[in-house]
């Protein structure tokens, strides 16, 4: 999608003036940087991970099981 737009991209600071919404049921899970830091916090998150595509899923099991020192992370 980005290439379609042709040889050019801008940067720089980003004003959002309302939230989007595609109203397809989803769009209570969408949250800001912001509202995340502040779900983190409350649910005093200390370690994220993100699965970000195939092989990784290993590696991240892998580190589940040193840190808490078991193997039910499948």
């Amino acid at each position: 999608m980005i290439y379609e737009s042709g040889d050019w991209l801008c940067g720089g600071d980003l004003e959002v003036l309302e939230r989007i919404t595609w109203n397809d049921g989803l769009d209570e899970y969408r949250l800001t940087p912001n509202e995340l830091r502040a779900k983190f916090r409350q649910l005093n998150v200390s370690v994220m991970l993100k699965k970000d595509g195939e092989g990784k899923h290993f590696w991240i099991r892998s580190f589940l099981s040193s840190v808490y020192h078991c193997s039910s992370f499948g």
